[in-house]
């Protein structure tokens, strides 16, 4: 499952530190930067197709959109920047359309442990393109060859439409004919990239939607039924206990603790 942070890295003026021991995430993207610093141990990464590892001293440089996880087999200890393009509107500009040699490069003559995010913005500016700048200077960028952008961007074309229209009647084959390929090979392609079928996907994307209004909204359960893209609160419930192994009233009861949201939708 691929999973589309919107929720949590929207703002323009995004920028969060964070630390962890034996990070592991599953194949994500967002609109941010994502710097990871690896402190101690190793770090399996995969970027787009290709894998790597991460290791004592290195950092990796992820660019906004671009498919990511991480897997740590023994023990990692790393740090952790999201800042928003707007943030390093310059760096984020120079490298549109262009392919770097490397994402990993070595990264332990930054001195992080100095870098707030209650700094003024000017110092937080001049921290990320710092990480910028050694990224830049540790790996080659060359402009990405139309084939490779085409080849490179068609699952995030995907992935992206389907967030933008996963609220409404939303099928493959619709999608095929827009951005012109073949349905039976879009099936195939999907399910290989992917790991599930296109249309649990879009479930799955509906009920994570579901799942973050319950948390956040007083919306009811009808209310959030419709706005998730379902066509009947029992077809909601349905899949809903499918995936989260609960109804969406107890989901929100348990979530939140209180009695005060658990009313008839």
């Amino acid at each position: 499952m691929i999973l589309y942070e919107k929720n949590r890295f929207g703002n323009e003026n995004t920028f969060l530190i964070g630390h962890c021991e034996n990070r592991e995430m599953v194949l994500h993207f967002h609109r941010c930067f994502e710097f990871m610093y690896l402190e101690e141990g190793e770090l399996s990464i995969t970027l787009n197709d290709c894998e790597g590892i991460l290791y004592k001293g290195q950092g990796a440089l992820i660019f906004p959109n671009q498919l990511h996880a991480y897997h740590t087999k023994e023990y990692s200890k790393t740090t952790m920047f999201i800042f928003s393009p707007e943030l390093v509107a310059h760096f984020t500009n120079f490298i549109r359309n262009k392919t770097a040699s490397s994402h990993l490069f070595q990264a332990d003559g930054l001195d992080l442990s100095s870098i707030r995010t209650d700094d003024n913005i000017f110092s937080i500016k001049s921290n990320l393109y710092r990480i910028c700048g050694e990224f830049f200077s540790s790996v080659t960028l060359t402009e990405a060859r139309s084939r490779d952008i085409q080849r490179n961007t068609l699952l995030h074309d995907i992935l992206m439409y389907i967030e933008d229209h996963y609220t409404e009647h939303l099928m493959l084959q619709d999608l095929s004919r827009k951005i012109g390929y073949d349905y039976r090979y879009m099936s195939k392609y999907f399910l290989k990239k992917v790991g599930i079928p296109f249309n649990e996907y879009v479930n799955r994307c509906r009920i994570n939607q579901a799942c973050y209004l319950l948390e956040n909204s007083e919306n009811t359960i009808t209310e959030i039924s419709e706005k998730c893209g379902f066509n009947t609160l029992r077809s909601f419930n349905r899949n809903f206990q499918i995936l989260v192994d609960t109804s969406p009233s107890e989901y929100r009861k348990n979530i939140l603790g209180i009695e005060k949201y658990n009313r008839p939708g």
